[in-house]
């Protein structure tokens, strides 16, 4: 996913959240089949105005969201609101960030932390994999 997506995520994932709440299937092929006229405008009004996506793009996020591996792009999209859409290390001397996002543990899984909202930040992918499984003040320690 790059972060240009993530409002697109944001409005699927308000779709599906409606969907469940309304008693309906989100995950039945149906709404990439026969409804997908009418998944696209569920979308679309989700979004932004002037938002740039096509169907086919909303299709693709669909589908691609209903089968994140452990609920992952739920969990981006929940970070995303909680703790901001833009890459946590954007501005602290570590460089330019890259246009793919990534979920970034506080506490890196090799020192016992889980992907959970209280312990992920939305980072950059050049920026996660740069700081790997340092702390984030060993990581921002070695930009100054």
């Amino acid at each position: 996913m790059k972060f240009n997506e993530l409002p697109l995520y944001e409005a699927v994932y308000d779709v599906v959240q409606q969907m469940i709440e309304d008693g309906e299937s989100p995950g039945s092929d149906k709404w990439t089949m026969s409804e997908s006229e009418t998944l696209a405008r569920r979308i679309q009004q989700r979004l932004p105005i002037g938002a740039p996506f096509t169907k086919g793009e909303m299709m693709d996020a669909w589908i691609r969201f209903r089968k994140s591996v452990g609920r992952k792009a739920e969990l981006i999209v929940e970070t995303a609101r909680k703790h901001g859409r833009h890459c946590f290390y954007r501005g602290r001397g570590l460089g330019e960030c890259s246009d793919e996002l990534s979920i970034d543990r506080i506490i890196p899984g090799s020192r016992g932390g889980q992907y959970d909202i209280r312990n992920c930040v939305i980072a950059c992918l050049k920026h996660n994999e740069q700081r790997g499984d340092l702390s984030i003040e060993e990581y921002l320690s070695n930009a100054l």
